[in-house]
């Protein structure tokens, strides 16, 4: 295949959330638009040729479209995803465009911001977590103290969870969906595509069958998913790697650019080789 352009869609682990922190003096946990902001025109293209885009965009030298947003949700990687490829669709060539997806954790919902009108995509059964890490977070603004309260507001869901839900059904069938919907989507238009993992695949949970025992096999390709190009796939993810050594890791507990640098090159083995 003749990659002219790659369309890549992912969280945090893909947007390259405090790659360059270090590099550029910028504060641990400091809100990924405040430090935006203080990237130089300079850094902002240090930024993009560091993260994964920009090394898969050396590797094949072609253009690369990132669409990925740190925080971001399944719901919203898939949808944004197809919104985008509908937009440009009559500039963009499907026979020599690879679009890669990096999927989050499953029970990543989205909810609305009151004050900056935006969506707050937060994993419903770690809202305490959460709270923890906006908490830290700097600067102060009202955007943080507005998102802050909408985990106030949602601590008894957390528990409602773990109670009925766990990590059962409900992330089965959310998470599935969203894959065959984009998965449809590619294949009906004539995409190649390549999926994996950044943090961990369908939830876990005795009480309830695996993918494998549900006919998943049957309706996900397979052999579009890193690294393996097999079932097996799925129980792989990224932050495997990064948990290993804390090399691969920044202070947030996000790829670091070693661990970007690795991925990139075994993520470009696999496309060469099935693609």
């Amino acid at each position: 295949m003749k990659i002219e352009n790659i369309i890549i869609n992912g969280c945090s682990f893909v947007h390259g959330f405090d790659l360059c922190y270090k590099d550029f003096n910028i504060s641990p946990f400091t809100s990924w638009p405040a430090a935006f902001k203080q990237f130089t025109d300079e850094q902002k293209q240090i930024f993009k040729n560091k993260r994964l885009s920009g090394k898969l965009g050396d590797i094949f030298n072609c253009n690369v479209i990132d669409l990925s947003i740190s925080g971001e949700c399944n719901d919203h990687i898939a949808n944004s995803l197809i919104d985008y490829l509908k937009k440009n669709e009559n500039s963009l060539t499907p026979s020599t465009t690879l679009v890669i997806v990096g999927w989050t954790e499953p029970e990543r919902w989205p909810f609305f911001v009151r004050d900056n009108g935006k969506n707050l995509n937060i994993n419903v059964r770690a809202i305490s977590h959460w709270k923890y890490a906006f908490q830290r977070e700097q600067p102060k603004t009202k955007e943080l103290e507005s998102r802050i309260e909408v985990l106030n507001s949602l601590e008894g869901m957390e528990k409602l969870w773990e109670k009925y839900d766990g990590m059962g059904m409900t992330g089965y069938w959310r998470h599935s969906s969203l894959i065959f919907l984009l998965q449809q989507y590619l294949e009906n238009h004539k995409y190649n595509y390549c999926f994996f993992n950044s943090l961990y695949g369908f939830p876990v949970n005795p009480k309830y069958p695996r993918y494998s025992n549900i006919g998943y096999d049957e309706h996900i390709n397979w052999k579009n998913w890193y690294p393996r190009g097999d079932i097996k796939s799925y129980d792989w993810n990224w932050n495997s790697l990064i948990l290993k050594h804390e090399k691969y890791k920044t202070d947030s507990a996000h790829p670091s650019q070693l661990a970007v640098d690795e991925f990139s090159k075994e993520l470009a083995v696999f496309i060469k080789n099935n693609y």
